[in-house]
């Protein structure tokens, strides 16, 4: 249960990671650079709590394969993303998303031998259901949507090719981490992030820099929170199966709605109760397995 526990804060410190994300893009900070500020400006607060704890773990003979093995596929991932929402409607194809658990289920089995049981398998789906639903409005042409929007519009296939690449190295994560410690994987994931992601915004951004420096208090923010997003997720992938963890991660989708509501009055918000209640039934299932 500590596992579970943890993760909700993964999804809590996600959530607001989200509608942080959503308020610096409203202020016309480009994507690459919004993206790059999740890693960049995690890393001094991540070494500092490297530092604190005073221990550097012995690290396992195959780390560093996966480290860059993990996220460089993270990488693709990230630009995968960007590009998805570069090319369509947010709403369109950030339901997507929505399938890392289901591509888990295939996935974890094949890579570290974890699927879970009957209770903890139904509330997977449910929360992979909510999650879609919870990201459907009316303007999406009914519950099949943004499915139609694949056969026409490439967004949704580049997001989909992100839940996709996500449940791969959800579970080279668990790997790593038992290759280091989830503080350490956590540091050097990120350090790997920034830099790739810092060259890829000065050679492709225009004034790059200039918007970092402007907005270098706001970007230390999110980068803050995004630090307890990656000590709560490793530490409970540690602790848990990862497609728990990455599912009930999954419910930041819930709190962001939320927050989204309150703060840019979004529309379509009965549905989206609709799917946060349908997720919050998958998270009682998890819970309840663990305690079987």
């Amino acid at each position: 249960m500590l596992g579970i526990l943890i993760a909700f804060g993964a999804a809590l410190a996600e959530g607001t990671k989200n509608v942080l994300s959503k308020y610096g893009l409203n202020r016309r900070i480009d994507e690459l650079v919004v993206s790059l500020s999740f890693y960049l400006f995690a890393m001094p607060f991540l070494i500092l709590y490297l530092v604190l704890s005073g221990h550097l773990p012995e690290l396992g003979p195959d780390f560093w394969k996966y480290l860059f093995g993990t996220w460089s596929l993270n990488l693709i991932a990230t630009v995968l993303l960007v590009k998805g929402i570069n090319a369509g409607e947010l709403s369109k194809v950030i339901p997507f998303l929505a399938f890392t658990p289901a591509f888990l289920l295939i996935t974890s089995p094949l890579i570290i031998g974890e699927f879970p049981p009957a209770l903890g398998l139904a509330g997977v789906l449910l929360i992979t259901i909510g999650s879609y639903v919870l990201n459907l409005g009316g303007e999406h042409g009914g519950i099949l949507g943004p499915f139609k929007t694949i056969l026409r519009e490439k967004g949704p296939r580049f997001v989909l090719g992100t839940a996709a690449i996500w449940s791969i190295t959800s579970n080279l994560e668990k790997i790593g981490i038992s290759q280091s410690s989830p503080l350490f994987w956590s540091v050097a994931g990120s350090s790997f992030m920034a830099i790739a992601l810092l060259i890829i915004c000065l050679a492709t951004v225009k004034k790059a820099g200039s918007q970092i420096l402007q907005n270098i208090k706001f970007m230390s923010l999110i980068g803050f929170v995004n630090s307890l997003v990656f000590i709560c997720q490793t530490t409970a992938i540690s602790l848990t199966l990862v497609i728990y963890v990455i599912s009930i991660k999954r419910f930041s989708i819930v709190l962001a709605v939320l927050m989204g509501y309150a703060i840019f009055k979004d529309q379509s918000f009965r549905t989206r109760i609709a799917g946060a209640i349908i997720m919050f039934a998958g998270v009682l299932f998890i819970a309840l397995s663990q305690t079987a």
